[in-house]
């Protein structure tokens, strides 16, 4: 009876691991899934910051090598964007968040 007893408590204590095992290993997708976002993001940010410290560099100093480095960073952003769209296509305030991003974005370009 006693070793039955023991059996039971240590299968139970395996379940008990795997559950939690499953809990951890999830929670941890979804942190990744979180930075890798916040990662795109700001690379996005980035990415449009150089893209309008070249075009004023052009403006202002009629260099066509600013004016080359700012259309290389303009094409940058459809890829990043579409990345972002695979990260939060399972969440809709997100993606209608990006979508609000995508068309800020293209207004704010359009003025150079």
């Amino acid at each position: 009876m006693g070793y039955v007893l023991a059996f039971l408590l240590l299968l139970i204590s395996y379940i008990l691991i795997i559950h939690s095992t499953r809990q951890v290993r999830n929670e941890t997708n979804r942190v990744t899934h979180s930075y890798t976002t916040i990662n795109q993001l700001r690379e996005l940010q980035t990415t449009i910051t150089e893209a309008e410290t070249h075009i004023r560099g052009y403006i202002i100093s009629n260099d066509s090598g600013s004016l080359t480095s700012y259309y290389s960073s303009i094409g940058k952003i459809p890829a990043i964007t579409n990345e972002l769209e695979k990260l939060t296509r399972d969440d809709d305030q997100l993606r209608s968040s990006l979508v609000t991003l995508q068309r800020l974005i293209n207004e704010r370009l359009s003025v150079f």
